[in-house]
């Protein structure tokens, strides 16, 4: 991109997203699209935007695009893999986070994800990759949530379980649906 006026336009259309206006992020996403199809800094952003406009299909759509024009970014499939994870499109987002994976072994995210999509169909590898995740991240609330369900219920390990919702809750980062379930799992174990 050595033209000057789009580099100021996608300067513009990250500013706004920044300012948490994705509507209009992807409006000028879409204006810089429309001059060079392939800017790879503009497909991120106009996938990104779409996502937190909750135009999924369409924020899929872009980021398959910029992850054929950036096929060493993390972040692209980073994004692409949660989209996918919640559009019910679960081996593809395997795929994505499986890429994230490539990228960095240590993408705690990714790895996250991975452990909840591989927890059905193979316990002993998504384990390790919470126990993994969670020895590079042990602060990390959402994963610690994840991790402590897949202990008490998937594994039947009932302590460990317990005592990541113990530290889960010592966070403080909960929600309270996700706290209601926790106690909940510590009244289970607790019987």
């Amino acid at each position: 991109m050595a033209d000057p006026g789009l580099q100021q336009l996608l300067l513009q259309a990250a500013e706004r997203a920044e300012a948490g206006d994705f509507a209009q992020a992807a409006e000028l996403s879409q204006q810089l699209l429309k001059r060079d199809e392939a800017d790879a800094g503009a497909l991120f952003l106009l996938g990104r935007s779409f996502a937190m406009l909750d135009r999924n299909d369409e924020a899929i759509e872009t980021l398959e695009k910029a992850a054929q024009t950036q096929p060493d970014n993390i972040e692209v499939f980073n994004l692409l893999g949660h989209l996918l994870y919640h559009s019910n499109r679960h081996e593809e987002a395997k795929d994505a986070f499986g890429r994230c994976l490539e990228l960095n072994p240590d993408h705690v995210e990714a790895m996250r994800q991975m452990a909840n999509l591989t927890l059905g169909s193979d316990q002993a590898n998504a384990l390790q990759l919470f126990e993994r995740a969670h020895a590079l991240a042990p602060d990390h609330g959402d994963l610690m949530f994840d991790y402590a369900w897949a202990m008490l219920y998937s594994a039947g390990d009932t302590d460990m379980g317990a005592n990541l919702f113990r530290r889960w809750f010592a966070l403080g980062q909960g929600t309270a649906d996700r706290g209601s379930i926790a106690l909940q799992a510590l009244n289970y174990a607790s019987n």
